[in-house]
């Protein structure tokens, strides 16, 4: 629930009331917003501080681990097999993606 400024509120009297309860440095626009330069690869979610580089080579690796749970959870529920389904080629590259063992 966003809290609304109250009418003949002024602006500074809503953020002590609102913002700054929440903590001093609280900022709306980070909670609500967020900027993507996709031409240069670049994210921020306030900008106030300089913006940073979207991770790439993280965020690959996160997708191909997420195809690599999926598929795995997916042959396990249904009893089929990655394997057999896909082409070798599919299956060469699937077998290169290594699962982050969980402590469960």
């Amino acid at each position: 629930m966003v809290d609304k400024r109250k009418e003949e509120e002024l602006f500074k009297d809503y953020k002590t009331r609102v913002m700054d309860s929440k903590s001093a440095s609280f900022c709306g626009a980070k909670w609500y917003n967020a900027t993507i330069w996709l031409g240069h690869g670049q994210t921020t979610s306030c900008h106030l501080p300089a913006s940073h580089a979207i991770p790439l080579e993280e965020l690959l690796r996160k997708r191909q681990l997420d195809f690599k749970t999926f598929y795995t959870q997916y042959d396990a529920r249904r009893g089929l097999n990655f394997r057999e389904t896909f082409d070798p080629i599919m299956v060469d590259w699937y077998d290169t993606l290594k699962m982050e063992k969980s402590n469960d």
